[in-house]
C-alpha cells in the first residue's frame, strides 16, 4: 500500500507522457494528507499516530465534506 502518495505520482507520470507531456517527477504535486511523523517506524507505531492525529483526520473530513466531495 502507498499511503505517501508516490506510487500515485508515478502512474500520473507515465500517463502524462504517454498523452504526449514532457513531465518530471518534480513536475507534479503531492498533497499528502497523512502527518510525516506517521510515515516512519512499525506497523504498531503507525496505528498510534493515527489515533494521535484523530483530529487531522477529522479536519480533512470535514473540509471534504463541505465541498460535498464525498
Amino acid at each position: 500500500m502507498d499511503l505517501s502518495g508516490t506510487d500515485v505520482m508515478r502512474k500520473i507520470l507515465i500517463l502524462a507522457r504517454e498523452a504526449g507531456y514532457e513531465m518530471q517527477m518534480g513536475d507534479i504535486t503531492n498533497n499528502t494528507f497523512l502527518p510525516d511523523e506517521c510515515m516512519q517506524g512499525s506497523v504498531e507505531e503507525f496505528y498510534q499516530c493515527m489515533v494521535r492525529h484523530e483530529a487531522h483526520f477529522k479536519k480533512l473530513l470535514d473540509e471534504a465534506n463541505a465541498k460535498n466531495a464525498n
